[in-house]
Order: C-alpha cells, then sequence, then structure tokens
C-alpha cells in the first residue's frame, strides 16, 4: 500500500467521494489529492487516515494515532500533497 500524507485544511467544505461503492464525504484538499491524474493502468492501495480512521471514534483515533510512524514506514511509498 501507499500512504498519503497531505495538511486536512478547514472543514468547512466538504466533497463527496466513492469508496467501494460507499460516499464518503472528505475535506477539500483531500479530494484536490484524489482528482490528480494517476496512471488509470496501474491499481492501488492507498492509506488515508482521514478514510482509514474512524474520526468519530475518539479511542480509535488515538490508538492509530500511536502507530501513525509504523503506518508509513511499512508503506512501499509515502506520497505527500502539498496542495
Amino acid at each position: 500500500y501507499e500512504a498519503l500524507s497531505y495538511i486536512w485544511g478547514a472543514p468547512d467544505i466538504l466533497h463527496p467521494v466513492l469508496i467501494n461503492g460507499c460516499a464518503v464525504k472528505v475535506r477539500r484538499n483531500l479530494h484536490t489529492a484524489l482528482l490528480e491524474p494517476q496512471d488509470i493502468f496501474i491499481a492501488r492501495v492507498v492509506w488515508i487516515g482521514a478514510i482509514c480512521i474512524n474520526q468519530d471514534n475518539f479511542e480509535e483515533r488515538a490508538q492509530q494515532v500511536q502507530i501513525m510512524t509504523k503506518i508509513y514506514a511499512m508503506a512501499s511509498r509515502v506520497v505527500v500533497w502539498l496542495g
């Protein structure tokens, strides 16, 4: 998997994205990063904290934050989106 690191940005404007057929609302900066052209012939698995971690579950967030270094270290590639 690849890991995406980016600045979350303001929470005031949310955009829907489809993930496995489910609509998930994300902040503008992540939405822009996901729209960036990619090679359509290469399947990618991307770990994105805002999506992979249940942001409404404070206990889960706390646990995941403790292992973020490991998550990024184990990724095949870390992509940094500066907007």
